[in-house]
This record gives C-alpha cells, structure tokens and sequence, in this order.
C-alpha cells in the first residue's frame, strides 16, 4: 500500500481495494462492520444438540432424501425503459454483442425470443444417514455429532472461533471465516464431527472479536463467564483474563 500510494492522496476506498487486490480475499464484511457500522459484535451460541450413530434407528428400506428443484424463469422487463428507447433511436451505438457475436449468451437469446429455457422440475437425490446401513454406517460409528446453533444479536459479522474442551481435558479450536454468514447474517447451524466426547464449547474463547457479551458465548450455559459483580465480590482476580478467568497464552508467557 506504501509503495502503489507513496506522495499520492489516496482515500479510505483506496486503501480497501489495495487491502483486497493483495489478499485476493473478499472483505467487504470487514470495511462495512469496522469503518461505516456502529453495530457490536455480540454472538450467541444459542444450543448445541448432540447425535451418534444408532444402528437400531437405521432402517435399510428408507429411500434417499429426493429435493425437488423448480427452474425459474428469467424476469425481463415487460415495460418500454427509456434506456431502452434511446438506445434504439441513437443509431450511432454500436454494442458489444453485436462486435463480437461470440459474446452472445443464453439471456441475449432469451430475451429475444430465440430460445426458451427448460422449466422441467429437477430432482435431486442425496444420500442422508437414515437411508444408510451395514457398512455404509462404519465410518460414522463411535463418533459424536455437534450441531451449533448461533445467532447474530449484536449485527456485526465475524468469524467464528469455536474451542472444543474433550472428556479428557484435551481442547481444540476450529476457526470458521466470515463468509459462513453469507446466505443468512442472522443465525447459522453448523455440524462439527468429533472423535471424542465433548463437555464444553467455548464461542470466541481468547475475546479476539471483541464480543459485548460472554454469558452466551459457553455450553452448557452453566460454565458461562461470571459477571462482573461476580468478579468484583471474588476480590477481582483474573478479571482482565480471556475465557470467563483463564489467562490466554500471551499472559502466561508475560508471568
């Protein structure tokens, strides 16, 4: 950014498509949230279900889930525009797809009238773990299944930062980009497959995306962060420590 923008005048967008152009990742979540919102980040991991394998649930005769798919038809406008009007009148433009006829695509066709779009209903199979059985179900046995439910109450999106606490003490962290909020910003289920048995997820446990509000960041919500006149009334220890009183790394390595 220093050496495309050195003794020139550059702008806010500037800087945002150079940060883009270098990355080549998409952060438009990032510059609308932290320099045009006033939204706060506050998400809540609202429930967490829990699902094995049950051989005795299975039934070999249920078919695969079949989705049904219904083919839109392409909206024109059914209106004279005036773009459209000028267009034909000044005989002076001369188009692109007409240049290059091999820019011609189905919509310039469609709109045309010289070619029609097949709106046949299609059906998609897909093979769900209740039309399994036998062998199909061994590599799925043993482990446990994890569906987080989660919810953006405050508007700000973020990545999601998942800590794993095991049966045996041992943890895990499973970092989820931003654009797991694409199709739907305000809540999100997620399925984690895990080997061992879980007794604790943390959201966002180390406080790296300035989350508002703890308490509904931990399951089961009874390991949730004490409050602060909790905190205040322990004689206030720990209260400047990362999930719910526990030092995070860069203050063990500091004491």
């Amino acid at each position: 950014y220093s050496r495309r923008w050195a003794f020139k005048h550059p702008e806010p967008a500037d800087f945002f498509r150079t940060m883009e152009d270098a990355s080549a990742v998409d952060l438009d979540w990032f510059w609308r949230a932290w320099f045009y919102g006033i939204d706060p980040v506050d998400i809540s991991l609202d429930s967490v279900k829990v699902f094995q394998v049950d051989d005795v649930a299975v039934a070999a005769t249920q078919p695969v889930r079949s989705d049904t798919i219904s083919i839109a038809k392409p909206s024109l406008n059914t209106f004279e525009d005036i773009s459209k009007i000028r267009n034909r009148e000044d005989k002076s433009i001369k188009f692109q797809t007409d240049v290059d006829t091999t820019l011609r695509d189905f919509y310039w066709y469609y709109a045309r009238g010289m070619k029609k779009i097949d709106d046949t209903p299609v059906v998609m199979e897909r093979p769900t773990m209740e039309g399994m059985a036998g062998k199909e179900l061994d590599p799925y046995r043993g482990k446990y299944f994890y569906q987080l439910h989660l919810t953006n109450k405050g508007g700000h999106v973020m990545p999601l930062i998942i800590e794993f606490t095991y049966e045996d003490g041992s943890k895990e962290v499973e970092k989820i980009p931003a654009e797991v909020w694409r199709l739907n910003e305000k809540n999100v289920t997620k399925v984690f497959a895990r080997d061992k048995k879980v007794v604790k997820i943390m959201q966002d446990p180390m406080r790296e995306t300035a989350d508002i509000d703890e308490k509904n960041n931990v399951w089961p919500a009874s390991e949730a962060a004490p409050s602060r006149f909790q905190m205040f009334k322990g004689g206030g220890r720990n209260r400047n420590a990362g999930g719910g009183g526990v030092p995070n790394p860069m203050q063990r390595a500091v004491n």
